[in-house]
């Protein structure tokens, strides 16, 4: 288990903690025809193939492009495909206080953010706690933008994430960011990906009430710039962790825990 961090410090991360061989090529800007996703006054609108809508849950059901915009509220998003699914977010805003706003059942879940946009996605459900997690409810979508598969979030608009009920952004296999500018607020994990998390650039405020950046896997974290509130670790890898270049600023009570970490100059 590897956790790094300081108290109320700010560092330059220009050396590997622990390195790793890591390709984050995934995330790259939506190109092709694109199926529009239009809300206007909580009324949803869409032009072109592979979506439907019902009161306020969008399904996607294709692989395929997919541009959103406006604001849905107590709304749900959610994609059950055979394959990628592109969504570009532009000035796209969703929430919901009863579950996950973005829920990816199958097919791996590619995001980019549009040039000068504002994007938010805000789960505003109660903070999960430890007896909740024990009941029937644990079976519950645990974080505002949720998938089974890969997330990969590219592109150079603004991304505002509020985690509610637990984590702000939960992968149960890879997720990967390249570039961009987040918010991130959660009362579990900022950025959770199971398998593996990486990120590449891009500018984070993150505040969690645990880690900030979570794997069970490996986290890598490369030429970006984080500012971390964290209750506990800012960044946490079960097994490598990478950090090379860019700056990790302003950590509040987190650790620095491995018997394996060594400087690689």
């Amino acid at each position: 288990m590897l956790g790094l961090g300081a108290c109320n410090a700010s560092q330059n991360a220009s050396a590997a903690t622990v390195s790793a061989n890591v390709n984050n090529d995934k995330t790259q800007k939506v190109q092709g025809t694109q199926t529009a996703i239009n809300i206007e006054n909580n009324n949803i609108t869409i032009t072109g193939e592979g979506a439907s809508s019902e009161g306020n849950i969008i399904t996607i059901n294709k692989a395929g492009n997919y541009r959103l915009s406006g604001k849905l509220d107590e709304g749900q998003i959610v994609v059950n495909a055979d394959g990628d699914v592109n969504l570009n977010l532009d000035n796209f805003a969703i929430s919901n206080s009863k579950d996950a706003p973005i829920v990816g059942k199958t097919g791996n879940l590619n995001i980019n953010l549009a040039d000068g946009s504002d994007n938010k996605i805000s789960d505003t459900r109660a903070a999960n706690t430890q007896i909740e997690n024990s009941s029937n409810d644990s079976k519950a979508y645990d974080a505002a933008l949720y998938s089974e598969a890969d997330i990969n979030i590219s592109g150079s608009g603004t991304l505002v994430v509020e985690g509610g009920y637990e984590d702000a952004i939960h992968s149960k296999s890879n997720l990967n960011i390249e570039g961009g500018n987040y918010s991130i607020t959660a009362s579990h994990h900022g950025l959770n990906g199971k398998k593996t998390l990486v990120v590449k650039g891009g500018k984070f405020e993150i505040t969690t009430v645990e880690d900030a950046l979570h794997s069970k896997g490996d986290v890598t974290f490369e030429n970006g710039e984080l500012n971390i509130n964290a209750g506990d670790d800012a960044l946490h890898a079960d097994n490598t962790l990478t950090v090379k270049d860019g700056n990790i600023m302003k950590i509040h009570f987190v650790r620095l825990t491995s018997e394996l970490m060594s400087k690689d100059s």
